[in-house]
């Protein structure tokens, strides 16, 4: 029990890190290069449509993702778009919108569908489009790196069908983060979570480890395969995203020193 319970630990500490990357890499994309784009009048619209187009996928898993989690949890859903629209902060890709406002719980709920939903998807992705098997127990660096350099004899980039697996993973990897306003009930829920195990484990005395060790073993295995999918897509974030970030700035800069002029 013990074994299981520090497992978990291990494995949702890399996990909150992937995912405060995966935060990072959302704000660099969507705020960051795509305000800059639209600093330039002159591509900023054209640039918004091509953003769309490259990350359709991912805009309709998180969007979807929305929808079934409100529809399971009998919330009625009023709109549903997968187009873009410029926001405050940069671009927004789709939204869904109830009829109406959840209860902060179920409003939770359906904030978080597209991180598991989508996890889900990128597995599947990874492990059908490479067809390679995926790591079900916990990956410290030397393991991660030797799976990571198994995978690479699975990828041939002069092969069509290899280039779209890694575009949707790219894609969907990129938006399965909730945006800040699926995360607005967190904070509430997550004060009623820890009260809650705060009671049960001074009245009942059920802690963290006992509650981890009896989860299914099956869920475990699933959260690291998560893992090692997530942390592909981050490695295809750096390949990617840093010409964008230089093209990004570049072209911000140009336009904030054409707007001095």
């Amino acid at each position: 029990m013990i074994e299981t319970a520090t497992e978990w630990y291990f494995s949702l500490g890399w996990l909150i890190a992937i995912l405060g990357a995966f935060y990072l890499m959302k704000t660099l994309l969507l705020e960051f290069i795509g305000g800059a784009l639209l600093s330039v009048p002159i591509i900023g619209d054209i640039a918004v449509w091509l953003l769309a187009l490259v990350m359709f996928p991912g805009t309709v898993v998180h969007e979807v993702c929305h929808y079934v989690a409100a529809t399971f949890l009998f919330v009625k859903v009023s709109k549903i778009s997968f187009l873009p629209r410029k926001t405050e902060n940069g671009i927004a890709l789709g939204y869904i919108q109830p009829a109406k406002q959840p209860d902060p719980f179920r409003n939770s709920l359906i904030g978080v569908a597209p991180l598991i939903g989508g996890s889900a998807v990128l597995v599947a992705i990874v492990a059908l489009g490479f067809h390679f098997p995926m790591p079900t127990y916990f990956l410290g660096a030397p393991q991660l790196i030797t799976e990571l350099s198994t995978l690479r004899t699975h990828i041939d980039l002069n092969s069509t069908s290899d280039l779209v697996v890694l575009w949707l993973l790219f894609s969907i990897g990129n938006l399965i983060f909730p945006s800040k306003s699926d995360r607005r009930s967190w904070f509430l829920v997550g004060i009623l979570t820890v009260a809650l195990g705060g009671a049960l484990w001074y009245f009942a005395g059920i802690g963290p480890s006992d509650l981890l060790a009896r989860l299914p073993l099956s869920l475990l295995e699933a959260v690291n395969m998560a893992i090692f999918a997530l942390t592909l897509v981050l490695i295809i974030d750096l390949i990617l995203l840093t010409p964008l970030f230089i093209v990004a700035w570049a072209l911000g800069a140009l336009a904030g020193r054409r707007r001095g002029d």
